[in-house]
């Protein structure tokens, strides 16, 4: 899941879209808000996804290959 996550926020990166919200990422991934926001606490903590927001840093963008 965290693997998806960040090729989710890489694609909307390169894409020029706007970070998605909880419920984006919820919609597009097909899980619940509960899981998505266990995973995306990981990732921050991890320093691969921004603390205030849901946006790829480069150290997640990097990693996402």
């Amino acid at each position: 899941m965290r693997a998806r996550i960040l090729s989710e926020l890489r694609r909307r990166r390169d894409a020029w879209e706007p970070n998605p919200t909880l419920q984006d990422l919820v919609d597009v991934l097909g899980t619940n808000p509960h899981n998505m926001s266990y995973h995306l606490r990981i990732l921050r903590g991890a320093g691969l996804v921004h603390p205030a927001g849901i946006a790829i840093t480069a150290k997640g963008y990097d990693l996402a290959d």
